[in-house]
């Protein structure tokens, strides 16, 4: 990890020294991937933006959908607003000529899910078409989809169909997201899944299989959380590597400042020295 920030670092060094804008905007976006990694949120923002405005201005579409991503997922997850998040989302939807399908179902994805979250559901309807055409596709064998992705489709349409009332269909798109997480082990999936099977038999009136799979939730909650634990302390460990780092890297400037004040000093005092002796 200190690596890719030597990396980035360098450059956007290098960059500036070239005035090459498509460089600078891919440092500042490696830098902010760095920063969102170790939730540093508002700094990724601030570099977010600055590699937005001038891939904004050298009309990058690609690289403005890669961030416009980047920006709703901050807006989304951590900020907790989803207004904002909407807006990044659906620019990114609005470049759909230059938008290659993969990155098109994940702002869907997470357009959806904040729908959801909520309790948007109307708005979830248009998309209804693309996210089961992307499912269809996804259910071949011969076809490599992202894993977390493809649960949280059938996350989504669990209940999305839940919440109109469907309650059989969704519970059978839920069940189908809760085998994958279980059988990967991916406990923040699994924990939302059961957390909105649980919801859907409360609206049912199904006491028992409510409770039944809101044991469930709170298990696979609690393995998230531990899980949530260890990578918490990773993301300190990569802190105190990257504070390590710019510390050694402000000595390391300090003292070439000193040299360089020596060298001018015995320069000016060489040069006094020849003009004593004329």
């Amino acid at each position: 990890y200190v690596e890719s920030v030597r990396q980035a670092r360098s450059l956007l060094h290098k960059a500036y020294k070239l005035s090459d804008t498509a460089y600078i905007a891919e440092a500042y976006y490696l830098l902010g991937l760095n920063d969102e990694t170790i939730e540093q949120f508002e700094s990724a923002k601030e570099k977010y933006n600055k590699a937005l405005e001038l891939a904004l201005k050298r009309k990058d579409s690609l690289f403005v959908l890669d961030i416009y991503n980047e920006l709703g997922n901050i807006a989304s997850l951590h900020d907790k607003n989803y207004k904002l998040a909407e807006e990044y989302y659906l620019k990114g939807l609005y470049l759909e000529d230059k938008i290659a399908p993969n990155d098109k179902i994940q702002f869907i994805i997470n357009l959806c899910w904040d729908y959801l979250e909520l309790s948007q559901t109307n708005k979830v309807t248009p998309y209804l078409k693309d996210i089961e055409s992307y499912l269809d596709n996804a259910t071949k064998s011969n076809v490599e989809v992202d894993l977390g992705s493809k649960i949280n489709v059938f996350y989504i349409l669990g209940k999305y169909y839940g919440e109109t009332g469907l309650f059989v269909k969704g519970h059978s798109y839920l069940a189908t997201a809760i085998d994958l997480a279980a059988t990967n082990k991916m406990y923040e999936h699994l924990s939302g899944a059961y957390k909105a099977d649980a919801n859907l038999y409360f609206k049912e009136g199904k006491a028992d299989k409510a409770y039944e799979q809101l044991q469930n939730y709170i298990t696979a909650y609690k393995n998230f959380s531990d899980v949530s634990v260890l990578k918490k302390l990773k993301v300190e460990e990569v802190k105190y590597n990257i504070q390590e780092y710019e510390r050694k890297l402000k000595n390391a400037e300090k003292d070439k400042e000193i040299a360089d004040t020596l060298a001018a000093s015995k320069s000016e005092l060489n040069t006094i020295y020849l003009i004593v002796s004329i």
